[in-house]
């Protein structure tokens, strides 16, 4: 079950972060904080619709309390994690002018530095909340 629910979050996060953002948001989140702002949004509804699945396979019941703190912490670090993205590339387009291949692995390179700060994040969340339903359930 715990692969299932780690399968489900990854597409949750997979769905979320690229059909779902968009060519408009994914072009010019780095413009603006409101834009960025709107695809953290979908997103975090995407990734918490991923957890209301998820989470009855590997532990108790979801509520509310513990909805609305993944919600917040997954906000609040996509639009972290993003906007530093985002700020990186406008100092890639700034200083790499003329090495373009140094350029371009230097953003393949923050595309997977991106995707692996949302997943390990994800995974953290789906650790604390099995753990610590595991021992309120124990005492």
């Amino acid at each position: 079950m715990a692969f299932i629910s780690i399968f489900i979050l990854l597409a949750a996060h997979c769905i979320g972060d690229y059909p779902l953002q968009g060519e408009f948001l994914a072009t010019h989140k780095g413009e603006n904080n409101i834009i960025l702002l709107v695809h953290c949004i979908i997103y975090t509804a995407c990734v918490l619709a991923g957890f209301v699945i998820a989470l009855p396979l590997v532990s108790s019941p979801v509520n509310e309390t513990i909805l609305l703190t993944i919600m917040t912490v997954i906000l609040v670090s996509h639009f972290i994690i993003d906007k530093h993205k985002c700020e990186f590339i406008k100092k890639l387009d700034k200083n790499y002018t003329k090495n373009m291949e140094q350029k371009k692995e230097l953003l393949v390179c923050s595309f997977y530095e991106d995707q692996m700060y949302h997943i390990v994040t994800i995974c953290t969340i789906m650790i604390l909340i099995v753990c610590y339903n595991y021992f309120v359930f124990i005492s």
